[in-house]
């Protein structure tokens, strides 16, 4: 999760963690869910979802 805020560059508040499925002999697949942070809309979007999409 913290790896997710970094590149936000915000909190995210009530993240929901779960364990998908095994995808290979001692590795995991994990989900992390939460609602967008209003951080993340301040300024040049655009430019913001590019860098954060990498």
């Amino acid at each position: 999760m913290q790896e997710a805020q970094n590149k936000l560059s915000a909190t995210i508040a009530e993240p929901i963690f779960h364990r998908v499925r095994d995808v290979a002999p001692n590795k995991a697949m994990f989900c992390l869910s939460f609602k967008l942070p209003m951080e993340c809309l301040k300024g040049d979007s655009e430019n913001h979802i590019e860098s954060v999409a990498k």
